[in-house]
């Protein structure tokens, strides 16, 4: 049986660290990993010059594959971080 150690250290206390051992084999973990409803979210911004014409935008995919949510921004004249953040 092939486990995996997976340990965390509570960092509410930083005086007295506290971990967390959690034991499971190879096959319960990718099982545990597939049962999780995760959401994937992929966003960029960029702008023409800095600052210049910005956008950003995005798309959120379900775990399935599936595109859910397509997004985009034209914000204007704006910094190239400023592009990143509306993206987000």
């Amino acid at each position: 049986m092939q486990s995996l150690n997976l340990t965390a250290a509570n960092s509410m206390d930083r005086k007295k660290s506290e971990d967390w051992d959690i034991r499971m084999d190879k096959s319960q973990f990718e099982n545990w990993l597939r049962e999780r409803k995760i959401f994937k979210l992929f966003f960029d911004g960029a702008s023409k010059g800095n600052p210049r014409r910005a956008g950003g935008g995005g798309v959120v995919i379900d775990p399935g594959g599936k595109v859910e949510i397509e997004y985009y921004w034209n914000i204007g004249h704006n910094s190239n971080n400023m592009a990143e953040a509306y993206g987000l």
